[in-house]
């Protein structure tokens, strides 16, 4: 509290005192003193009523040219509320979702797709031998230049067309479903990345001539962009079926042809991103079904008088 407001508290507080003490002793007029009780009672909670004329003596009453004017409070501090309520859930939200990896369904994936992954290890350097020419070091039967290009560039796409529903969708499954895609996109990118720093031979690219003929480069395991495709794909599959799951898939499948025939990745580790992808897409998947199941709340408890009762709560 600075100076300026310590005064108007003294002020206010020294001409209440009084005014108060000769309610209470029965000078104030009653009917006077209904009345403006009435008027002050009828404001709602956030109106500031202000004076435009001198206050009103209490000898005197209230003079008929007496008039009030409204100004609204500035409810700065519920806006303030309603942001830090909103970091704190999305934080909440955050470690769900990365806890939510750490299920049933994550052993699951890991155990259908390791063997797969293990036999496409075997097979990765012969069909290479399709895509690479080692004895001039020359990319060969590629697919246009302009396949890589839009394989590259066709994953933002759905992402921005699935990612307007968390904001415009009425449907509160549409909605959640969007948030948490948004949500979730950026530590599917984030964890792959850090998986990407580790070297060990499942991480060496294939053979490319535009890369170095003596040395491989590190950072293939697992193919990002197919996580990010399956991520999708397997999560609005899930959800909504093969509507979704067929056009998703289909993009999915665009990108790891084009991966592997352009040298890019190993088909060993486009099927790793796959299934890094749908890790993280049943985790999301989760994490909305617990939001969705959240919105209604049920309640029993005792009254004061003892008696049961019973609410249900609807959070929109």
């Amino acid at each position: 509290m600075n100076v300026k407001q310590l005064i108007k508290f003294l002020i206010v507080f020294g001409f209440c005192m009084p005014v108060s003490s000769l309610i209470a002793a029965g000078i104030w007029p009653k009917e006077i003193n209904r009345n403006w009780y009435n008027r002050v009672a009828s404001e709602p909670d956030d109106i500031e009523v202000v004076n435009d004329v001198e206050e009103p003596s209490i000898f005197d009453g209230i003079p008929p040219e007496y008039t009030t004017r409204k100004r609204r409070r500035q409810n700065h501090g519920y806006v303030g509320q309603a942001i830090g309520e909103a970091i704190t859930s999305a934080f909440r939200d955050i470690l769900v979702l990365n806890k939510n990896l750490f299920t049933w369904n994550t052993f699951k994936i890991i155990s259908a797709t390791f063997p797969i992954f293990v036999a496409a290890r075997m097979i990765d350097e012969k069909l290479q031998r399709c895509f690479y020419d080692g004895s001039c070091h020359k990319n060969v039967n590629q697919m246009p230049s302009w396949c890589h290009e839009v394989a590259k560039a066709s994953i933002g796409l759905p992402i921005v067309l699935l990612g307007v529903d968390a904001f415009f969708s009425r449907n509160d499954d549409r909605r959640w479903t969007a948030q948490i895609l948004l949500l979730g996109m950026p530590f599917v990118i984030w964890t792959k990345t850090l998986i990407k720093q580790i070297k060990f031979d499942a991480c060496l690219r294939p053979w490319n001539e535009k890369f170095s003929c003596e040395q491989r480069a590190f950072g293939g395991f697992p193919s990002g962009h197919m996580a990010q495709a399956l991520y999708m794909a397997v999560l609005y599959g899930t959800r909504y079926g093969p509507h979704f799951a067929i056009q998703l898939g289909l993009l999915a499948g665009f990108i790891g042809v084009t991966f592997v025939s352009c040298n890019r990745h190993y088909i060993s580790q486009v099927i790793a991103g796959a299934a890094f992808g749908s890790i993280y897409a049943l985790a999301a998947s989760k994490l909305v079904d617990d939001k969705l199941a959240n919105r209604v709340k049920f309640g029993i408890g005792m009254d004061g008088n003892g008696r049961p009762n019973f609410s249900v709560g609807v959070s929109w």
